[in-house]
């Protein structure tokens, strides 16, 4: 029994060896084959990830550039207010420079609507009488009540360009952003 059970439990280890062999080749294989689709899902899973990204960034950059175009538009727009008021403002002192120089050549009087009270005392307002040399004088301003008129006229030329160029701005301001 001894030969035979020695041949035999050789046989044995033998034929368990191959069994060992086969399940490791075919675990091997299994895993080899299991891995080889593995990354094919997984490079499947990167492009579709890459590809979501791409449109993504695409989206993002589309939104980007209406933003960018809108800014723009809404800075052209502001641009175009102010020098349009500004050409006002400059047109506005311009035209009270040259009244005030005109004024200031005899070529264009400054009027003052007034009435000069009696100052006789024995006069009955509105009745005629006798002129004289005093009754021919038309009431005047005074050169500093002239200055004055000519600074308040070019400072109310001033904040009334200000204010519509500041209107006309908040108007385009507000309707361009929202």
């Amino acid at each position: 029994m001894s030969v035979t059970t020695a041949i035999r439990a050789m046989m044995m280890q033998q034929a368990l060896i191959k069994y060992a062999l086969v399940l490791i080749l075919g675990t091997a294989i299994g895993a080899a084959v299991n891995g080889w689709r593995m990354s094919s899902k997984i490079k499947s899973a990167e492009a579709e990830h890459a590809s979501q990204i791409t449109d993504i960034v695409r989206v993002a950059a589309a939104a980007a550039g209406e933003a960018l175009a809108r800014q723009q538009r809404a800075q052209s727009e502001l641009s175009q207010i102010d020098q349009q008021y500004t050409q006002e403002l400059t047109n506005a002192r311009a035209e009270a420079d040259r009244l005030r120089d005109d004024v200031a050549d005899s070529q264009r009087q400054l009027r003052v609507q007034a009435t000069c009270p009696d100052t006789s005392g024995d006069r009955v307002r509105g009745a005629t009488t006798s002129t004289s040399m005093d009754d021919a004088a038309r009431p005047r301003l005074t050169d500093t009540a002239q200055r004055d008129y000519w600074r308040l006229r070019d400072r109310i030329a001033t904040i009334t360009a200000q204010v519509n160029g500041l209107q006309a701005y908040i108007r385009t301001a507000c309707t361009v952003t929202h």
